[in-house]
Protein backbone atom coordinates (compact mmCIF):
# COMPACT_ATOMS: atom_id res chain seq x y z
CA UNK A 1 0.00 0.00 0.00
CA UNK A 2 1.24 3.58 -1.25
CA UNK A 3 2.02 5.61 2.30
CA UNK A 4 -0.01 8.68 2.00
CA UNK A 5 0.72 12.37 3.23
CA UNK A 6 -1.66 14.62 4.82
CA UNK A 7 -1.65 18.27 5.33
CA UNK A 8 -3.29 21.42 6.86
CA UNK A 9 -3.84 24.91 5.06
CA UNK A 10 -3.96 27.93 7.18
CA UNK A 11 -4.94 31.42 6.00
CA UNK A 12 -2.86 34.30 7.61
CA UNK A 13 -3.19 37.83 7.28
CA UNK A 14 -1.32 41.16 8.32
CA UNK A 15 1.67 39.37 8.65
CA UNK A 16 4.67 38.80 6.14
CA UNK A 17 5.70 35.35 5.01
CA UNK A 18 9.25 35.82 6.33
CA UNK A 19 8.04 36.77 9.92
CA UNK A 20 5.52 34.04 10.14
CA UNK A 21 8.23 31.28 9.30
CA UNK A 22 10.27 33.20 11.66
CA UNK A 23 7.81 32.13 14.44
CA UNK A 24 7.10 28.97 13.32
CA UNK A 25 10.68 27.78 13.40
CA UNK A 26 11.13 29.46 16.85
CA UNK A 27 8.04 27.39 17.93
CA UNK A 28 9.22 24.16 16.82
CA UNK A 29 12.99 24.93 19.06
CA UNK A 30 16.38 24.58 18.33
CA UNK A 31 17.55 22.86 15.24
CA UNK A 32 14.30 24.60 13.03
CA UNK A 33 15.55 26.70 10.14
CA UNK A 34 13.79 29.22 7.85
CA UNK A 35 14.70 30.43 4.10
CA UNK A 36 13.02 31.85 1.06
CA UNK A 37 12.57 29.43 -1.54
CA UNK A 38 10.69 31.56 -3.99
CA UNK A 39 9.42 28.98 -6.31
CA UNK A 40 5.63 29.13 -7.43
CA UNK A 41 4.18 30.59 -4.14
CA UNK A 42 6.95 32.84 -3.57
CA UNK A 43 7.56 30.29 -0.77
CA UNK A 44 9.42 30.42 3.00
CA UNK A 45 10.12 26.87 4.11
CA UNK A 46 10.61 26.19 7.69
CA UNK A 47 12.67 22.71 8.39
CA UNK A 48 11.99 21.14 12.26
CA UNK A 49 15.27 19.33 13.10
CA UNK A 50 13.60 16.12 12.73
CA UNK A 51 12.97 17.15 8.70
CA UNK A 52 9.39 17.77 8.65
CA UNK A 53 8.98 20.80 6.86
CA UNK A 54 6.02 23.77 6.34
CA UNK A 55 5.73 25.99 3.49
CA UNK A 56 4.39 29.23 3.83
CA UNK A 57 3.35 30.45 0.55
CA UNK A 58 1.17 33.99 -1.29
CA UNK A 59 -0.99 33.81 -4.37
CA UNK A 60 1.99 35.51 -6.10
CA UNK A 61 0.99 34.05 -9.46
CA UNK A 62 -2.44 34.52 -9.81
CA UNK A 63 -1.81 38.21 -9.06
CA UNK A 64 0.40 38.19 -11.87
CA UNK A 65 -2.17 36.82 -13.69
CA UNK A 66 -4.37 39.62 -13.47
CA UNK A 67 -1.83 42.02 -15.12
CA UNK A 68 -2.13 40.16 -17.72
CA UNK A 69 0.82 42.31 -19.68
CA UNK A 70 3.63 40.81 -22.03
CA UNK A 71 6.29 43.09 -20.92
CA UNK A 72 5.60 42.96 -17.43
CA UNK A 73 5.13 38.61 -17.43
CA UNK A 74 8.63 37.36 -18.59
CA UNK A 75 9.48 34.30 -17.21
CA UNK A 76 13.00 33.03 -15.74
CA UNK A 77 14.20 29.33 -15.33
CA UNK A 78 14.27 29.82 -11.50
CA UNK A 79 11.46 32.36 -11.84
CA UNK A 80 7.83 32.36 -10.19
CA UNK A 81 6.42 33.57 -13.45
CA UNK A 82 7.51 29.73 -15.22
CA UNK A 83 4.08 28.77 -13.67
CA UNK A 84 2.27 30.86 -16.07
CA UNK A 85 1.01 29.54 -19.83
CA UNK A 86 0.84 32.79 -22.32
CA UNK A 87 -2.48 31.58 -24.75
CA UNK A 88 -3.00 33.76 -28.05
CA UNK A 89 -6.49 33.38 -29.74
CA UNK A 90 -7.36 35.32 -32.96
CA UNK A 91 -10.62 35.49 -35.01
CA UNK A 92 -10.62 35.76 -38.79
CA UNK A 93 -7.05 37.06 -39.29
CA UNK A 94 -7.49 39.91 -36.46
CA UNK A 95 -4.70 40.70 -34.05
CA UNK A 96 -4.55 38.14 -31.52
CA UNK A 97 -5.47 38.40 -27.80
CA UNK A 98 -2.88 37.32 -25.57
CA UNK A 99 -4.02 36.24 -21.88
CA UNK A 100 -2.37 33.94 -19.30
CA UNK A 101 -3.25 31.23 -17.19
CA UNK A 102 -1.43 28.99 -14.60
CA UNK A 103 0.69 25.97 -16.63
CA UNK A 104 -1.04 23.21 -13.93
CA UNK A 105 0.96 20.66 -15.67
CA UNK A 106 4.28 21.90 -14.68
CA UNK A 107 2.78 23.10 -11.49
CA UNK A 108 2.22 19.15 -10.90
CA UNK A 109 5.54 18.05 -11.97
CA UNK A 110 7.08 20.17 -9.69
CA UNK A 111 4.51 19.14 -6.42
CA UNK A 112 6.04 15.54 -7.21
CA UNK A 113 9.42 16.92 -5.96
CA UNK A 114 8.07 18.46 -2.68
CA UNK A 115 9.68 17.03 0.66
CA UNK A 116 12.29 16.37 -1.15
CA UNK A 117 15.99 18.04 -0.56
CA UNK A 118 19.14 16.73 -2.77
CA UNK A 119 22.66 17.44 -1.72
CA UNK A 120 25.38 17.29 -4.53
CA UNK A 121 28.91 17.38 -3.25
CA UNK A 122 32.16 16.40 -5.03
CA UNK A 123 33.28 14.50 -1.56
CA UNK A 124 34.21 10.69 -1.66
CA UNK A 125 32.35 9.99 1.84
CA UNK A 126 29.57 7.74 2.72
CA UNK A 127 26.53 9.35 2.33
CA UNK A 128 25.56 9.48 5.89
CA UNK A 129 28.19 11.12 6.65
CA UNK A 130 27.66 13.71 4.66
CA UNK A 131 24.51 14.24 5.14
CA UNK A 132 25.32 14.14 8.49
CA UNK A 133 27.78 17.53 7.94
CA UNK A 134 24.92 19.05 5.63
CA UNK A 135 22.00 18.78 8.47
CA UNK A 136 24.43 21.36 10.67
CA UNK A 137 24.36 23.53 7.94
CA UNK A 138 21.56 25.55 9.53
CA UNK A 139 24.07 27.00 12.21
CA UNK A 140 26.03 28.43 9.77
CA UNK A 141 23.24 29.88 8.58
CA UNK A 142 21.74 31.07 11.94
CA UNK A 143 25.23 32.61 12.78
CA UNK A 144 25.49 34.59 9.90
CA UNK A 145 21.79 35.75 11.44
CA UNK A 146 22.30 36.37 14.46
CA UNK A 147 25.61 38.83 13.10
CA UNK A 148 23.80 40.70 11.12
CA UNK A 149 20.31 41.13 13.25
CA UNK A 150 21.55 41.03 16.74
CA UNK A 151 25.56 42.40 16.16
CA UNK A 152 24.86 45.01 13.45
CA UNK A 153 27.47 43.37 11.50
CA UNK A 154 25.51 44.40 8.17
CA UNK A 155 25.69 47.17 6.96
CA UNK A 156 29.06 48.48 7.52
CA UNK A 157 29.80 52.18 8.39
CA UNK A 158 33.40 52.41 7.65
CA UNK A 159 35.86 53.34 5.05
CA UNK A 160 38.83 52.45 6.38
CA UNK A 161 40.24 48.78 6.33
CA UNK A 162 41.52 48.57 9.75
CA UNK A 163 38.40 50.13 10.87
CA UNK A 164 36.16 47.57 8.89
CA UNK A 165 38.34 44.70 10.32
CA UNK A 166 37.70 45.97 13.91
CA UNK A 167 34.06 46.28 13.17
CA UNK A 168 34.16 42.62 12.30
CA UNK A 169 36.71 41.28 14.61
CA UNK A 170 34.22 43.08 17.65
CA UNK A 171 31.16 40.84 16.02
CA UNK A 172 32.85 37.51 15.57
CA UNK A 173 34.23 37.69 18.73
CA UNK A 174 30.57 38.66 20.34
CA UNK A 175 29.49 35.53 18.13
CA UNK A 176 32.16 33.04 20.18
CA UNK A 177 31.22 34.41 22.76
CA UNK A 178 27.17 34.00 22.81
CA UNK A 179 27.90 30.53 21.10
CA UNK A 180 30.27 29.44 24.42
CA UNK A 181 27.52 30.87 26.67
CA UNK A 182 24.71 28.51 24.45
CA UNK A 183 26.86 25.24 24.85
CA UNK A 184 27.31 25.57 28.00
CA UNK A 185 23.39 26.97 28.86
CA UNK A 186 22.58 23.73 27.00
CA UNK A 187 24.85 21.15 28.34
CA UNK A 188 23.03 22.12 31.77
CA UNK A 189 19.74 21.23 29.95
CA UNK A 190 18.99 25.12 30.16
CA UNK A 191 17.36 26.40 26.86
CA UNK A 192 17.18 30.12 26.01
CA UNK A 193 16.28 31.96 22.98
CA UNK A 194 19.25 34.17 20.87
CA UNK A 195 17.40 37.43 21.94
CA UNK A 196 16.46 35.97 25.50
CA UNK A 197 20.10 35.51 26.25
CA UNK A 198 21.60 38.77 24.37
CA UNK A 199 19.17 41.11 26.03
CA UNK A 200 19.71 40.22 29.31
CA UNK A 201 23.30 40.51 28.93
CA UNK A 202 22.70 43.60 27.23
CA UNK A 203 20.51 45.05 30.35
CA UNK A 204 22.95 44.01 32.97
CA UNK A 205 24.03 47.56 33.73
CA UNK A 206 24.25 48.89 36.97
CA UNK A 207 24.93 52.67 38.37
CA UNK A 208 27.11 54.07 41.38
CA UNK A 209 25.10 55.00 44.12
CA UNK A 210 27.47 58.00 45.84
CA UNK A 211 30.63 55.43 45.75
CA UNK A 212 28.80 53.67 48.17
CA UNK A 213 27.38 50.86 46.43
CA UNK A 214 26.41 49.55 43.09
CA UNK A 215 22.63 49.21 42.03
CA UNK A 216 21.52 46.92 39.55
CA UNK A 217 19.51 48.41 37.27
CA UNK A 218 18.02 45.28 35.26
CA UNK A 219 15.12 42.85 36.56
CA UNK A 220 15.49 39.69 37.03
CA UNK A 221 14.05 36.76 34.59
CA UNK A 222 14.65 33.02 33.70
CA UNK A 223 17.59 33.79 32.00
CA UNK A 224 19.18 35.66 34.62
CA UNK A 225 19.03 32.82 36.87
CA UNK A 226 20.33 30.33 34.31
CA UNK A 227 23.18 32.50 33.94
CA UNK A 228 23.60 33.02 37.42
CA UNK A 229 24.00 29.18 37.96
CA UNK A 230 25.76 28.70 35.19
CA UNK A 231 29.04 31.01 36.52
CA UNK A 232 28.20 30.46 39.97
CA UNK A 233 28.27 34.63 40.36
CA UNK A 234 25.36 36.53 42.51
CA UNK A 235 24.24 37.87 38.81
CA UNK A 236 20.48 38.12 40.74
CA UNK A 237 21.56 40.51 43.17
CA UNK A 238 20.15 44.47 43.60
CA UNK A 239 22.64 45.72 45.31
CA UNK A 240 26.52 45.26 45.07
CA UNK A 241 29.31 46.53 47.24
CA UNK A 242 31.95 48.27 45.06
CA UNK A 243 34.63 45.40 46.58
CA UNK A 244 32.21 42.66 45.60
CA UNK A 245 31.99 43.80 41.91
CA UNK A 246 35.31 44.49 41.40
CA UNK A 247 36.15 40.73 42.45
CA UNK A 248 33.47 39.41 40.36
CA UNK A 249 34.76 41.71 36.87
CA UNK A 250 38.46 40.16 38.26
CA UNK A 251 37.16 36.20 38.10
CA UNK A 252 35.09 37.20 35.01
CA UNK A 253 38.43 38.29 33.36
Amino acid sequence: MKPQTFGIEIEMNHITRQRAAQVVAETLGEGATFRHTDGAYDAWEVTAPDGRRWKLVSERVKKLIQINDPEEIKKGPNDVKRFMKRLAKSKNGEDAVVSYVLDEDIIAEEEKYDGFYAVATNLSDHPRDVLAVAKQRYKIEDSFRIMKTNFSSHPVYHSKQSRIETHFLTCYTALLVYRLLECKLNDQETHVTTDELINTLRNMNVVNVHDVEYMALYNGNYTLDALTSLTGMPLDRLHYKPKELNRIIKKTL
